[in-house]
């Protein structure tokens, strides 16, 4: 489990609580850290627009090519020592990449090229950055909120999703690190089937649940709450700063004119829990 996580470290901020959690995570199971440095083009494209009208391009391009290589020779040196200086003697293997262009397309190349299987990563609404990855990444996305101890898990099971990873992650992080587990089941009504078919594969889960946790030998606290899942997670974890909330795939996104947005991302956001998204 995470065997290769990777740690976007963009240019406009250094991510100070994913990095941390990061470390953390990786010494925990022995995880290839990948640290990617990413210089956003968009910075660039901002400064030729407004000087476009006062110089030539000659002179911006010039411009933009000292502000690369000042920018990426100099700061991401600092931010890889920072980092290795935090995660030495946890026996962390480190990879470090630098690259340039824009946020998404650059992350989503390196999982690829590295085959990660974890993103750890802080969403910050006053930049220019392209988050767009939340949404494409087809590995788990981890959203480091705030960069306290966890004291509480919470998993997230619901009648819109295969409940399957979520129960598996929760159990392997709660035994990993000896924190409190606690499994709630989400009866949403917006795409409720027969009442009886839902009750009785709800049941199912249950018992299979406690099973698997006898096994392995954890306890679990279990609620069930019938609401719209949007609004269960919003008014449950917004305050919840000192938990994890593990979320698996919704079948259903929120539709609005000309877009598709995932409910769990666009609340996850807005939460102080951190919250792990699987895909």
């Amino acid at each position: 489990m995470f065997k290769k996580i990777l740690l976007p470290l963009p240019s406009e901020y250094y991510p100070e609580f994913a990095s941390r959690r990061a470390i953390e995570i990786a010494s925990k199971f022995k995880s290839k850290l990948t640290l990617e440095y990413i210089f956003e083009k968009s910075v660039i494209d901002k400064i030729n627009n407004v000087s476009s009208g006062a110089v030539t391009q000659c002179s911006l391009e010039e411009m933009s090519e000292e502000i690369e290589n000042v920018e990426v020779g100099g700061e991401s040196s600092i931010i890889f020592e920072k980092i290795e200086k935090e995660a030495q003697g946890k026996n962390i293997e480190l990879r470090k990449v630098i690259h340039s262009g824009h946020h998404t397309d650059e992350i989503l190349d390196c999982i690829r090229e590295h085959e990660i299987d974890l993103i750890i990563t802080e969403f910050h609404r006053d930049t220019l950055l392209d988050y767009n990855f939340l949404y494409e990444s087809p590995v788990p996305i981890w959203l480091e909120q705030n960069g306290n101890k966890i004291k509480k898990i919470f998993g997230v099971l619901t009648n819109l999703s295969p409940n399957i990873l979520v129960p598996t992650a929760a159990f392997k992080l709660s035994k990993t690190f000896n924190i409190p587990l606690h499994l709630y089941y989400v009866l949403d009504t917006t795409d409720m089937g027969k009442e009886e078919t839902e009750l009785k594969l709800q049941k199912e889960l249950i018992r299979d649940l406690k099973q698997r946790a006898k096994n392995i030998n954890i306890y679990f606290e279990f609620d069930t709450v019938t609401q719209e899942i949007s609004n269960f997670l919003d008014h449950t974890f917004r305050h919840e700063n000192n938990s994890l909330v593990i979320l698996g795939r919704f079948k259903k996104p929120v539709k609005l004119p000309f877009i598709s947005l995932d409910k769990k991302i666009e609340t996850s956001k807005k939460l102080e829990a951190n919250v792990l998204m699987l895909k």
